[in-house]
C-alpha cells in the first residue's frame, strides 16, 4: 500500500510512502504529517486550517468516478478562510481552460501548484459553509 504524506506546519508534500516514513525534525521543532492513502485519483490530503488535516473542517468529500469530480463542503467561521490542499496524480489534470492561472469561483480560488498539487483557498466572507465542485480531464 501506498500513502502520501503531508506535513502541517511547512504545508509541504512530502511524498509518496511506503513502509517507513523518515525525515529529520531539527532541534526544538516538531513535525505534524498526515497520511492519506494512495487512491490513484484527485483527492483531498490536508487543509491549512486545523492540525487534524481535514478532520472538522471538511463535510461530504467525494471522488465521482463517473464525472471525474472531486466536491465537497468547507466549514468556516464567517470572515475566515483556510486552504484546502489537492493531489492531482499522473494521468489527470484539471478541467480549466488556462491551468496556470488562479480561477475564482464562489466561495473559493482555485490554484495549480508545482508536484501534482492544488489548492482551494476557501474563504467564508457571508456563509459558514462553501461547497466547491472541481472536474478533472483523463490524460
Amino acid at each position: 500500500m501506498s500513502w502520501l504524506a503531508f506535513e502541517f506546519w511547512q504545508q509541504r508534500l512530502l511524498g509518496s510512502v511506503q513502509g517507513q516514513l523518515r525525515m529529520v525534525v531539527p532541534a526544538e521543532s516538531v513535525a505534524l504529517v498526515a497520511l492519506r492513502t494512495d487512491r490513484g485519483v484527485p483527492q483531498v490530503i490536508s487543509t491549512s486550517r486545523h492540525f487534524t488535516q481535514g478532520g472538522v473542517e471538511l463535510r461530504d468529500v467525494n471522488w465521482s468516478a463517473d464525472s471525474n469530480a472531486l466536491s465537497g463542503i468547507s466549514l468556516g467561521g464567517i470572515g475566515t478562510r483556510h486552504n484546502v490542499i489537492i493531489r492531482i496524480p499522473a494521468g489527470y489534470q484539471l478541467d480549466l481552460d488556462e491551468p496556470e492561472l488562479p480561477h475564482d469561483f464562489s466561495g473559493y480560488s482555485l490554484s495549480v501548484l508545482p508536484n501534482g498539487l492544488a489548492r482551494l483557498h476557501v474563504h467564508f466572507d457571508s456563509k459558514d459553509e462553501v461547497p466547491w465542485n472541481l472536474k478533472f480531464n483523463r490524460v
